[in-house]
């Protein structure tokens, strides 16, 4: 079930927040993050700070979008703004094309995308702390740049949150 490391990247478009349309093509840099999460997960709500900090610390190496799929691009975007988050968001309603193509099975569940290959590269569920360091560090490995820690320890998140 879903996609797994190595599959082709299936590719989607969608409008954001801002009326802009984004596609793996558009995104201007060599990887995107693609996490698709609800409103009413808790889950998402703790990942989305740390999300934050890659879309902040990595802006040249990789574009993370938002795929919301219980909500329009501009509700989601405002959750997403009060949760720290200011990235691109896009709605992925009934009948769920982004979704279905991509299969995740939890939220959040994040693809992480070489633009170039498409091709997924790694895959990440739930809120884990660890993981979210992890893909901070390939995403600095990749761009031969410092890694940032973006999920500290002590800094009141549990190390995991289930999704």
């Amino acid at each position: 079930m879903g996609l797994h490391i190595g599959d082709s990247a299936p590719d989607f478009a969608a409008r954001d927040q801002a009326d802009v349309v984004w596609t793996l093509d558009s995104s201007g840099n060599p990887f995107t993050l693609l996490t698709f999460w609800k409103t009413s997960c808790s889950a998402c709500q703790t990942t989305f700070p740390y999300l934050a900090r890659i879309a902040e610390g990595y802006p040249k190496l990789v574009t993370v979008i938002g795929v919301v799929q219980d909500a329009s691009a501009e509700a989601g975007a405002a959750l997403a703004n009060e949760w720290g988050a200011h990235f691109p968001i896009i709605s992925d309603r009934h009948p769920f094309p982004i979704s279905r193509a991509y299969d995740p099975t939890v939220t959040p569940t994040m693809y992480f995308i070489d633009n170039d290959r498409k091709r997924i590269v790694a895959r990440y569920q739930a809120c884990v702390k660890a993981d979210l360091n992890e893909l901070s560090g390939r995403i600095a490995e990749f761009g031969s740049v410092p890694a940032i820690v973006v999920a500290p320890e002590g800094d009141g998140n549990p190390a995991w949150t289930p999704g």
